[in-house]
Parts: structure tokens; sequence; C-alpha cells
């Protein structure tokens, strides 16, 4: 394996585990002052006041996977239901991973991959969901979401070398879906990056030509 040793593995999952432990603990004291700036809310009405975030969150969330325009935010829905598709996949394996651990003799770091996993995708799909209202709004040209499509392009990609290697050898043909999978966010990338270059060429020569403009009037 990876380890010399058990405890080395168990040590790295600790160390794993404390930090995502710290991140939730950011995630809801990041939550608390967004929506609390005050203070107001003490700790004992707390946990209502999460299911209720929780449950107009994901109602609004819902409601976004409509499509205004198909044109530009198709391919981003679509790909977030095969993300969604993913998450639910990696959650049912991971309750068969728990209910059978024993059987399929499986350890508890084994089992808790699962959870990781489907961790890493809803992450992924939070992106995802981001792209598809930066689309509907026109606003795929901005750096971050330039940055945002080639980050999803790389990790798909990433994904298909890993799965073309392991576990029989290279074999490019098990890679290709995730392969194929990142094309939509390089090529989004891409063109978005060109549409902002001639949007800040035609502002360039809109400004030069306004220059020259007030220099003829001047004379």
């Amino acid at each position: 394996g990876f380890f010399p040793s058990a405890v080395s593995a168990i040590a790295l999952s600790l160390l794993l585990t404390l930090g995502q432990g710290y991140g939730i603990l950011l995630s809801f004291l990041g939550w608390k002052r967004g929506v609390d700036p005050a203070g107001t809310v003490g700790l004992k009405n707390t946990p209502q006041h999460l299911v209720e975030e929780l449950r107009d969150g994901t109602t609004a969330t819902l409601k976004g996977l409509r499509v205004d325009n198909a044109k530009k935010a198709l391919a981003y829905r679509n790909a977030l239901l095969l993300v969604g598709f993913g998450i639910f996949s990696s959650i049912m394996e991971g309750f068969f991973n728990f209910r059978y651990r024993e059987a399929l003799n499986r350890s508890w770091f084994e089992v808790s991959l699962q959870g990781s996993k489907a961790s890493r995708l809803f992450m992924i799909a939070t992106v995802i969901y981001s792209l598809k209202d930066a689309a509907e709004r026109d606003r795929l040209t901005g750096t971050t979401f330039i940055q945002l499509n080639t980050m999803l392009g790389l990790w798909a990609f990433t994904v298909g070398i890993g799965q073309a290697i392991y576990p029989l050898g290279f074999a490019l043909y098990r890679g290709v879906e995730m392969f194929s999978f990142s094309l939509l966010f390089f090529t989004k990338a891409l063109k978005s990056q060109v549409q902002k270059r001639e949007a800040a060429k035609q502002k360039r020569l809109e400004q030069e030509k306004e220059e020259k403009e007030a220099e003829g009037g001047d004379e």
C-alpha cells in the first residue's frame, strides 16, 4: 500500500478528519455571520434557523435547475444532473459497504472513502451550479468563471487519467467518459477567454476612436 503500516494510514486519516471538521466549523461560523451579523440568534434557536435555511436553500436550488437560456446554460444543467446521479450512487454504495462491511472484508477507512467521494462530488456540483447561474446571466467571461471552468476540466481530465491507469495498467478507452466530460468545461473556458479578449479589444478601439475625435474637436 501507500503506507508502511496501519498506524501511518490511521494517523493520516485522523489528520484529514480533523481538517474536515475544521472546515465544517468554519462553514458554520461563516453561515451564522452571514445570516445573523448582529448575533441576535442565540445557540438555542440556531438549529431551527439552520433547518429553515437548508429548506429554503434547497427549494431555491431546485427551482434554479430550470433553464431559461438553453443555448448558454443547458449543458451545465445536464452536467449537474450527471454529477447528481454520481452523488446518489456514491451515497448508496456507502450505505451498502457500511451494512455489509464485515462480509465484504472492508475496513472503516475504506467505507469512509465513499462518504469522502460523495462530498467531493457535492463540491463539484456546487461549482457547476454556479457556472450554470453565471451562464444564465451572461457572466462566463469573468475571470473567476473562466478559472472555474478550467478547474473542472482539469479535474475531469485527471480522473479520466486515473481511470485509464488503475488498476489494470494504462488503457485510454477506460477514461473516455471523463475525457469527454472535461471537454465541456475546457471548451467553455476557451470560448469565454476569446470573448473576453474580443470585448477588451473592442473597448480599446472605441476608446482610441473617442480620443481621436476629442483631439480633432480641440483643433
